[in-house]
């Protein structure tokens, strides 16, 4: 017998059947929000984790226009096109921005267009869910695979990513493109003299100096390893960045009294070459500065 012979009362009971299974499945569906929506994109039902994701009580959301529980105005009218075309392809943000101040989350949402057995639309389904917590955490994991501990500067690793692509950029705005290698001088007698603790405490004195010279959003400092350090220097000459470096040269020295100074060697991207290349001729030029006395800038010509 089909389900259109059933008399009227047991066509209720399985209905409700239905919708309190349907209840029971969206209940259990975690710190989800999973929304069902008619074509128009009023929300029929939601499961309990909408109340977390919205911050609004799940009796008060079926009902609503789904367009009301979001915040950003382009996602609005992006959702408000998709409903009314009926789109067949997936929505989808993967970070979208979610209330304002100390509210504000992220979201991860996918919103699709719900078929009945003949293909037409009856509806939409939404899920959403609050990414904040897992993009912090990625945010955090990068930041300890691209930093250093010790003095707060980016690492080895990170360098070479970030001089490849301001290579890039300088290749594409012709604009300069200059990198300085910095190698303290002393520091293994300072060590002796005055312990290693001392001679921790001095390279992050010269990462702190280091960063003060630094164009703030422009430059970027790195720790290259030991006592060794860089500098990215986007649109700058050869000049100015001497000029700057060399503020942070006689500063270390009148800071350690001339016990530590640095060597400091200065490279100038030629559009043609790689990062590797271009710090392997900044790190010449600063094994030239050591050779010339230490406590000195060379350009490498």
């Amino acid at each position: 017998m089909s389900s259109e012979n059933l008399p009227a009362a047991v066509n209720f009971e399985h209905d409700q059947k239905s919708n309190e299974y349907l209840q029971a499945i969206l209940n259990a569906s975690g710190d989800r929000a999973i929304l069902s929506t008619d074509i128009n994109g009023y929300i029929i039902n939601c499961s309990v984790g909408a109340q977390a994701v919205f911050r609004m009580p799940q009796e008060e959301i079926p009902g609503k226009d789904i367009l009301s529980l979001f915040t950003d105005p382009i996602f609005q009218r992006e959702l408000a096109v998709h409903i009314a075309s009926c789109g067949a392809s997936t929505l989808e943000r993967e970070k979208l921005l979610q209330g304002a101040d100390k509210a504000r989350c992220y979201l991860h949402v996918t919103f699709r267009r719900v078929d009945d057995a003949h293909g037409h639309p009856i509806g939409f389904l939404c899920i959403a869910r609050d990414m904040t917590e897992t993009l912090a955490m990625k945010e955090r994991l990068k930041e300890v695979s691209t930093m250093d501990e010790m003095t707060g500067l980016y690492n080895q690793r990170h360098l070479f990513v970030t001089l490849e692509a301001e290579i890039a950029r300088s290749r594409t705005s012709k604009r300069g493109l200059v990198i300085c290698f910095l190698d303290l001088d002393g520091l293994k007698q300072f060590n002796e003299t005055y312990g290693h603790l001392k001679g921790t405490e001095a390279i992050k004195e010269a990462a702190r100096l280091l960063r003060g010279v630094a164009r703030e959003g422009i430059d970027t400092c790195f720790r290259y390893g030991g006592d060794e350090f860089v500098i990215i220097m986007p649109e700058a000459t050869k000049h100015k960045a001497r000029v700057a470096i060399e503020r942070f040269r006689i500063r270390l020295s009148e800071m350690f009294h001339g016990k530590i100074t640095a060597s400091i060697g200065i490279a100038e991207s030629t559009g043609s070459s790689g990062a590797r290349d271009l710090v392997k001729r900044a790190n010449e030029a600063m094994y030239w500065a050591k050779t010339q006395g230490k406590n000195c800038v060379v350009v490498w010509e």
